[in-house]
């Protein structure tokens, strides 16, 4: 895909979770409000549903537990006191309970206490391409213990907790009182609002069955890439982070899986909160930068890194988007807490590729490759042979390339190609010299992209810089996106913000072959020597010397190049 060629609070909803409830809610946040006055505090509300009243709606194993473990690691590491976390799980954590906690957040804390509202089981968004319920497009739902599901399409709706409706009012009220507030939600479609793959159970319900063609609400198909862009971000202090982008599902690992993608505890979870709770208890590295803290921005770079590690194909979305965040949240220490119990990352992991069909040649070449590993179980890459292709898909089944059936050179380079993607992608968010932050102009839509949908990237750094981005499709071959014209090859300065393409520039356009395509971008403190040569390069083949300059370059000057990167799955346009 070559140059040439070329929200949500207001914007979310999400899913329950589970814990043993502590006595009345409101009763107990006014009474500690009365204490210790203008002493900030840490409060909490963590919802998880599994199990539903109607039961036509299926129930969950992971959020009960995910609860009750992230409660005791607030209160043990991270400066919540007990009083101060409450829960709602399961039945309990109806709608109306689940809209009177969080209106108690606000009536029982102060301006500069810092507030967290959690929520674990299913979701569900307009980008769904099952459900058809008319959601708001710019918003998602969660859906509390007592949804209906056999009902009508205004009563199925009316039951949901729907995030443009109900959440974002309250979490104005919340911000606009001076509180900081994270909002964290486990469960399907969530970077709107809403958990699937391979034999996982989803924090998803199928809502079609709610809808009839006789209903008096007119059947609304949603899920195409032709939607509106999302709202504006809303808030000043809020910031968000989701298990999964508005067009994913997100996984939940029962009891029986748990051999498969053994938990912090041997206890189901969902996937997401299995590496939340990592990070909490400093089992999982995630201060990238080893400043002692642990920033929201970090936190959402060790998940990234964890859920992919193990297999699953939804990636942790947040919000504010890049663009958008004016008020650094991104960089903001998670609960205004110092991360000294959570380790820093200190070596780069394997690529983990398996194998499936008979492939000795290409089994022996990348038994030899450097920085690879060929593995019998959970893999990032995964080579199947048929007879009539070679295919490459992730570890949780996403498409990433396919070559004709004796193309295994071809699949061989790929594989470096995407070995090499790892370890820039390890180096970008886990031991960068500075801030450099890349990715879509709207992050709502995850890194999913429908053929011919036009794109463009965003891209923010700490300190002035030089930058290079390079491109790569899923058939391997390069691109340089910029610097594409003689105006682009001047610095960036320290702050700025960047959407590439600029005006005037050609188009970003999704197009054949679709899979999964990648992006590299380098800002260097230094002006690189090759820079102006980059210029109008539209190919680039990773053999020549210019490409062999630039990795030169960035392996001899570890600490004046910053590095991030960014996978775009490119699909069929889904089915409206």
């Amino acid at each position: 895909m070559a140059r040439d060629h070329r929200r949500f609070l207001g914007r979310v909803g999400g899913a329950p979770t589970r814990p043993r409830r502590r006595g009345g809610l409101l009763l107990a946040l006014a009474l500690v409000a009365a204490a210790a006055p203008g002493q900030a505090r840490n409060l909490a509300l963590l919802v998880g549903v599994g199990d539903y009243q109607d039961e036509a709606i299926h129930g969950l194993e992971g959020p009960p537990h995910d609860v009750t473990v992230l409660r005791d690691l607030l209160i043990q590491r991270w400066g919540f006191a007990a009083p101060d976390v409450h829960t709602l799980v399961d039945r309990e954590a109806t709608r109306a309970a689940i809209l009177r906690g969080l209106d108690a957040l606000a009536e029982g804390s102060a301006p500069g206490d810092e507030v967290l509202f959690y929520f674990s089981g299913h979701g569900t968004s307009a980008a769904d391409p099952l459900t058809s319920l008319p959601l708001p497009q710019s918003s998602g739902a969660i859906v509390p213990a007592d949804a209906k599901l056999r009902a009508s399409v205004h009563e199925v709706v009316k039951s949901l907790i729907v995030g443009k409706d109900d959440l974002r009012p309250r979490f104005a009220k919340l911000d606009q009182g001076g509180r900081r507030l994270t909002v964290l939600f486990d469960s399907c479609y969530s970077g709107s609002a809403a958990r699937g793959m391979l034999g996982f159970p989803a924090r998803y319900q199928d809502f079609s069955r709610a809808i009839t063609d006789d209903d008096p609400m007119t059947r609304r198909r949603h899920g195409s890439a032709d939607r509106p862009p999302a709202d504006p971000w809303p808030y000043d202090s809020v910031f968000f982070l989701s298990a999964a982008s508005d067009w994913e599902k997100a996984d939940d690992v029962p009891q029986a899986l748990l051999r498969q993608r053994p938990t912090l505890d041997g206890k189901p979870h969902g996937a997401f909160t299995d590496a939340l709770l990592r990070v909490l208890a400093g089992q999982l590295p995630a201060d990238g930068n080893g400043d002692g803290q642990l920033s929201h921005e970090e936190l959402k770079a060790a998940l990234v890194r964890e859920v992919k590690s193990k297999g699953h194909d939804h990636q942790p979305q947040s919000l504010p988007q890049a663009k958008e965040d004016q008020h650094q949240l991104a960089q903001r220490s998670l609960f205004g807490h110092t991360a000294s119990n959570v380790a820093r990352p200190t070596a780069r992991p394997p690529y983990r590729v398996r194998l499936e069909g008979t492939l000795p040649a290409l089994r022996e070449q990348l038994a030899r490759a450097p920085g690879l590993e060929l593995v019998s179980g959970t893999a990032d890459l995964v080579i199947k042979r048929t007879a009539q292709a070679l295919t490459l898909s992730t570890g949780g089944g996403e498409a990433v390339s396919t070559f004709a059936a004796d193309a295994g050179a071809l699949v061989y380079d790929r594989v470096m190609q995407l070995n090499w993607f790892h370890q820039m992608s390890w180096r970008g968010d886990a031991d960068n010299p500075f801030r450099f932050r890349l990715g879509l102009s709207d992050e709502t839509r995850g890194s999913r992209l429908f053929r011919g949908e036009k794109f463009s990237l965003n891209l923010q750094l700490d300190r002035q810089a030089w930058l290079v981005i390079l491109y790569a499709d899923s058939s391997g071959e390069v691109a340089a996106l910029y610097p594409y014209v003689a105006g682009e090859a001047a610095p960036l300065a320290a702050g700025q913000s960047l959407t590439i393409p600029a005006a005037g520039t050609p188009l970003l356009v999704v197009q054949d072959p679709l899979g999964t395509d990648l992006v590299v971008a380098y800002a260097f403190t230094e002006r690189p020597a090759f820079l102006e040569a980059l210029v109008g390069r539209a190919k680039l083949a990773t053999n020549e010397s210019l490409y062999q300059q630039i990795v030169a370059a960035v392996a001899a000057n570890p600490t004046g190049v910053a590095v991030a990167t960014l996978a775009l799955i490119t699909q069929e346009r889904p089915a409206k």
